[in-house]
């Protein structure tokens, strides 16, 4: 066979095969519109149930760099993004992974509005009178935010009772001066403006303040060098400000691995934020 008709085959009996073990056990809504702006491909979500009762609700917000990816980007192959609601509904928690406008067409600001937007349609959707935000990387950047300061908390539609961080990018400033002159004129100046006090103001680390709900860091031990860096730098510096924050370095995973390992066997990532959740739930 030849290699690329073997490639295709694969990938369509991987996304059959994965379909047949979601709908085994988790409830799945797909292509579900979140926002009244428009009917586009990225204001739609796909929501995860538990096939028992609920005992959480969360949103989750794909990575990319603000620019790239999907809800299910590369599903055929990985599984992404389902294998995040899957593995979070197999624990109690009703999940909706969803997909948001991305750059250079929309700015910080659009992605906070899609993200409040698909927060309200989860919440109405599973009955939650409280959401929980996790994302990854980009995404860990935009939940933690999205409930940042008394402002952005004012903003959010739904009570946040927690946000689980996965690599998350903390400091804007200190990610630009670890990427190439081409990334920062391409990327981060349009999105976040020129020198350090102009992207302090899209920082988690330098937002975050002590009116914040609970908040879950996890962190690949062989993660991006400057994302443990911020990690290391920042987390003692939000402790310092009275925040209920708590860090975890996941040995031996890379910062892909922070979200492919999710469901898999001897997945690291889902027990530890899947405890976090159900334990704040309960508050």
């Amino acid at each position: 066979m030849k290699p690329w008709l073997l490639l295709s085959t694969l990938a369509l009996l991987r996304c059959s095969a994965f379909d047949l073990v979601l709908s085994r056990d988790v409830q799945i809504e797909t292509d579900i519109p979140y926002s009244s702006l428009d009917q586009t491909e990225k204001h739609r979500m796909d929501l995860f149930r538990p096939s028992g009762s609920t005992r959480a609700t969360v949103l989750f917000i794909h990575g990319g760099y603000w620019r790239n990816q999907d809800r299910r980007y590369f599903r055929p192959f990985t599984g992404l993004y389902s294998n995040v609601g899957l593995a979070l509904a197999r624990r109690g928690i009703t999940t909706a992974v969803m997909s948001y406008r991305l750059a250079p067409e929309a700015s910080i600001e659009d992605q906070l509005a899609d993200i409040r937007a698909a927060a309200r349609t989860t919440a109405r959707l599973a009955g939650a009178e409280s959401i929980f935000l996790m994302g990854h990387s980009a995404g860990g950047h935009l939940a933690l935010l999205a409930i940042a300061d008394a402002r952005l908390r004012a903003a959010f539609p739904v009570p946040v009772h927690g946000v689980v961080a996965l690599s998350p990018i903390l400091d804007i400033d200190h990610m630009a001066r670890h990427q190439t002159e081409e990334f920062n004129r391409e990327l981060t100046v349009p999105l976040f403006g020129t020198g350090a006090s102009a992207r302090a103001d899209f920082s988690p680390v330098s937002l975050l303040d002590s009116g914040a709900p609970p908040i879950l860091v996890l962190v690949g031990g062989e993660d991006y060098e400057y994302i443990q860096e911020q990690c290391a730098e920042g987390i003692p510096t939000l402790q310092s400000r009275s925040l209920s924050i708590s860090f975890r370095t996941i040995a031996n995973l890379e910062h892909a691995d922070m979200v492919l390992k999710i469901g898999t066997g001897g997945d690291p990532i889902s027990p530890v934020a899947g405890d976090f959740i159900l334990e704040n739930a309960q508050h």
